[in-house]
């Protein structure tokens, strides 16, 4: 049979003719398979790279309209909780805090000490203890108004000792403080409105009293007509 075949195929015969044709219909059809699998498979990426594109487009815009919303606010926000919960350790300004506070009040603090630091989760703390000597109705004044300072603090111990008309307190305070965040989200990351929570929570921290400091001009400097005066 095989020689039959190659007889025919050596010669002008009838099934030299239908074998040819058939010969390159098969090799047609096997390299259009091959072209055809790479070339779906191209459009297959490409409809996915198409997809994923279409996807972040429409994340950015809600950034955007997000971002146009809040542009007004965030910035406000933003310091809020900066100074309620700054990065670094505040015990000098919630220092500064507590002798402004005493000396509206007549009050002074006395045996002022700063504790190791510790940390909790993200979140840091340091003790700060004084001792504050007067009139019952300022001490309590006093200490009630340490409930409300900025960065955000709260009395971790407190003794009060009345005697002779005179009030003698023990407090330590505990202030915190946390890392900002230090990367930012992808560019293509979704982005989330804040949450009722977050919200109160940014309120609360605006109703703080922050720290107040004084700030000195410099001066220019002024020209001497003899240096050596």
């Amino acid at each position: 049979m095989a020689n039959f075949i190659s007889k025919s195929l050596g010669k002008k015969s009838p099934l030299r003719l239908i074998l040819l044709p058939l010969l390159s219909l098969v090799i047609l059809a096997v390299l259009s398979s091959v072209v055809l699998r790479s070339a779906f498979a191209r459009i297959q990426g490409l409809r996915e790279e198409l997809e994923n594109a279409q996807r972040d487009e429409n994340v950015l815009k809600e950034k955007e309209i997000i971002l146009k919303e809040v542009q007004q606010s965030i910035a406000g926000q933003a310091q809020v909780v900066a100074l309620a919960l700054p990065s670094e350790n505040p015990a000098l300004i919630v220092i500064s805090q507590v002798k402004n506070l005493a000396f509206e009040r007549a009050l002074f603090p006395q045996n002022l000490e700063v504790g190791a630091e510790t940390q909790e989760a993200e979140l840091m703390s340091v003790p700060i203890s004084f001792d504050m000597e007067g009139g019952l109705t300022e001490v309590l004044d006093f200490v009630k108004s340490l409930t409300s300072i900025s960065p955000l603090s709260t009395i971790d111990k407190l003794a009060i000792d009345h005697s002779a008309g005179v009030s003698h307190a023990e407090i330590t305070l505990k202030a915190y403080w946390a890392d900002f965040p230090k990367e930012l989200p992808a560019l293509t990351e979704t982005v989330s409105r804040i949450s009722a929570d977050e919200s109160a929570v940014i309120t609360n921290f605006s109703r703080l009293t922050p720290a107040t400091f004084i700030e000195v001009s410099p001066e220019a400097p002024s020209g001497r007509s003899d240096p050596f005066n």
